[in-house]
């Protein structure tokens, strides 16, 4: 993943058989090199996308992980 990945990540991850993995790593590029796309909620990918990111938690700690992220 580098800063050009852009295209390919969010290709892989809208397709309709995307495993958990891809959207990740979308998520995780997205988060790394493009926060202007992050609204508070989800972040919008183009083409009338978006993904949101699907937390689990809280744990003893009060703490979310991310588990998942949903494209529509």
């Amino acid at each position: 993943m580098n800063r050009y990945s852009f295209d390919e990540l969010r290709a892989r991850a809208v397709k309709a058989d995307s495993t958990r993995e891809d959207r990740l790593e979308l998520e995780k590029w997205l988060s790394a090199y493009d926060m202007h796309s992050w609204n508070g909620e989800y972040y919008d990918i183009g083409g009338g996308l978006k993904l949101y990111p699907i937390y689990d938690g809280p744990d003893e700690d009060d703490l979310y992980t991310l588990v998942d992220c949903e494209i529509c």
